[in-house]
């Protein structure tokens, strides 16, 4: 796959994964998701180590899932996620 058309299959892509991170989002929200399941920079390292060793198509892939995860999450207005707690407390 070339690049242009790799570009076309990302904005293709992108929705569906906004629209799944929403999901998500809701069912956190709702308790059908357990907190339990949401993890901090050591469960990012243990899922790149493991994609990473499924190979590099998995690894990018999963990168870029969480790329637009943290993309979508600092767009939400809760002060503990934007840093804005640090300023408070400093």
């Amino acid at each position: 796959m070339g690049v242009k058309d790799a570009f076309v299959q990302s904005v293709k892509n992108l929705p569906k994964i906004i629209r799944k991170i929403g999901l998500i989002f809701y069912k956190l929200f709702t308790g059908h998701v357990p907190l339990e399941s949401v993890g901090g920079p050591i469960m990012l390292f243990q899922v790149a180590s493991k994609s990473a060793e499924l190979g590099v198509e998995t690894f990018i892939g999963n990168m870029a899932l969480v790329s637009v995860n943290l993309g979508l999450v600092n767009l939400l207005p809760i002060p503990v996620l934007d840093g804005g707690h640090m300023a408070i407390m400093g």
